[in-house]
């Protein structure tokens, strides 16, 4: 259980939509289905990797929120948005499968 005051960072979950564009090509945006939620935010550890000539810093962060009960929970498709940031939700886990919070692992946004 976190502690009290632990959840105080408000993020918003976005959605994605797909939508086609004049070209007929696929394009995935978001914005129409947002989320807000309260987290708890940490970031557990940081991975480097190679990438064209150098090596790139992964930044990772784990944001704790209570579990959404709604049809639709949030998805590796999804983004947080959260102190100007956007990131990538890279997993999502039930830790205990009680469905009291869920973690969502993320990655900065590129």
């Amino acid at each position: 259980m976190p502690a009290v005051g632990a959840m105080r960072n408000e993020i918003l979950l976005r959605e994605p939509t797909i939508t086609k564009n004049a070209s007929g090509h696929r394009v995935r945006t978001y914005g129409s289905n947002d989320m807000r939620a309260w987290a708890e935010v940490y970031a557990p550890q940081g991975d480097e990797q190679l990438r064209g000539d150098g090596i790139e810093a992964i930044a990772q962060i784990v944001f704790r929120i209570r579990y959404p009960h709604r049809e639709q929970l949030p998805a590796v498709t999804w983004q947080v948005q959260w102190d100007s940031t956007t990131y990538e939700i890279a997993a999502v886990q039930d830790r205990d499968g009680r469905r009291r919070y869920l973690h969502l692992m993320c990655k900065e946004a590129q």
